[in-house]
C-alpha cells in the first residue's frame, strides 16, 4: 500500500515540473496554436533567470524556423514589422519586441502574422516572456514563460 502512495506522489511531483501544453483556436486567424506554459523551477530561480513577476509588460521573442516578413501586433497595433531569418547554427533570430499593458483595461491580444499565416491569442498576464516558434508543418508554438533563455 505504501508503495502505491509513493508512486502517486512521485508521478504528481514529476508532472508538476513540466510545461503544460494546450491546443487552442486562434481568435480570428482560424488556426490552431500549441500553447505551452512553462513554470520556473528552483534551478532557474537560483541562477537568476526568472522574470520579475510584478512587471505589467511582456516581451515576445521569435525563435526557430522563421524566414520571411513577420508582423507583431498587440490589440491591433503593429509593434513589430521586420524580415526575420533564423540563424541555422543557433536556431535563434535575435528578434523581439515588448509591450507595456499597465494602462490597458482589457487583456492584451497578441497577433503574429507572416502574410500567409497568422495567430492571435489573449496574453496570460502571469507570464512576462513569450517565445514564438514555427513548426515544420508551418504551425505555431507559443510558450508563455518566466524564464529568460533567449538572448537579445
Amino acid at each position: 500500500m505504501n508503495r502505491y502512495v509513493l508512486m502517486i506522489i512521485i508521478a504528481v511531483a514529476v508532472s508538476s515540473c513540466r510545461s503544460q501544453d494546450r491546443i487552442i483556436q486562434s481568435i480570428t486567424c482560424g488556426t490552431n496554436v500549441n500553447v505551452q506554459y512553462e513554470k520556473a523551477d528552483a534551478e532557474a530561480r537560483k541562477e537568476g533567470l526568472v522574470a520579475d513577476e510584478n512587471l505589467k509588460s511582456f516581451v515576445v521573442h521569435f525563435l526557430s524556423d522563421f524566414d520571411g516578413k513577420v508582423k507583431g501586433y498587440v490589440n491591433d497595433e503593429v509593434l513589430f514589422n521586420k524580415y526575420i531569418k533564423t540563424n541555422e547554427v543557433t536556431d535563434k533570430t535575435d528578434e523581439y519586441f515588448g509591450y507595456d499593458y499597465s494602462d490597458d483595461e482589457q487583456v492584451p491580444i497578441l497577433k503574429i502574422s507572416t502574410g500567409e499565416q497568422c495567430f492571435d491569442i489573449k496574453i496570460d498576464k502571469d507570464y512576462k516572456l513569450i517565445y514564438v516558434y514555427r513548426t515544420d508543418n508551418q504551425g505555431w508554438i507559443v510558450r508563455f514563460s518566466n524564464i529568460h533563455y533567449a538572448e537579445h
